[in-house]
């Protein structure tokens, strides 16, 4: 297992029972971000009594398209079967991320490939919020004008190379 293949876990108050899940994904361009990024986040969902998940994933361009949304999906499956165990509802999970993390969750909730892969199915996902995301069609932001994919399409390279089918299949759309 690589050192990026973890999670961190925040838990709800003891009273809290069946609490409803957040399963985060960072952002950074799916070459750089870390899950410490968003301990403040964890800590204040916690607070409210939602069992916070913070995910990391391996980055680019060490790794490259499917192993990160493989990492997701894998950490995806290790908390539904432990929800309950941390005062988490494993029927009740929402899956959320941020810029490339937001890329990652759209995709584990669009392409049942990769929840199948583990055993599940899009039925397990019970809602996605997308925070800043440029890349539900990396095809188009790949290979557009825009001020966006000049930012964007550097890293989309570098995280799934040029080739049309894999882009197509990284495509939440």
């Amino acid at each position: 297992q690589d050192p990026l293949q973890t999670l961190d876990l925040y838990t709800v108050k003891p009273d809290f029972s069946a609490a409803p899940v957040v399963f985060f994904v960072h952002g950074g361009g799916w070459h750089t971000g870390d899950k410490t990024m968003n301990l403040e986040k964890g800590q204040n969902y916690a607070r409210e009594g939602i069992l916070f998940v913070n995910v990391n994933y391996r980055l680019a361009p060490k790794n490259k398209h499917p192993e990160q949304i493989e990492d997701i999906a894998k950490a995806f499956a290790w908390t539904k079967a432990n929800a309950k165990k941390y005062g988490g509802d494993p029927e009740r999970i929402f899956v959320m991320g941020h810029s490339a993390g937001a890329h990652l969750v759209d995709l584990l909730a669009t392409n049942d490939k990769y929840l199948q892969e583990v055993g599940l199915t899009l039925a397990d996902i019970k809602g996605v919020v997308s925070l800043d995301t440029a890349s539900v069609n990396l095809l188009s932001v790949q290979g557009g004008e825009g001020v966006e994919s000049q930012l964007v399409g550097p890293m989309i390279t570098q995280a799934f190379g040029k080739d049309k089918k894999t882009l197509e299949e990284a495509s939440p759309t």
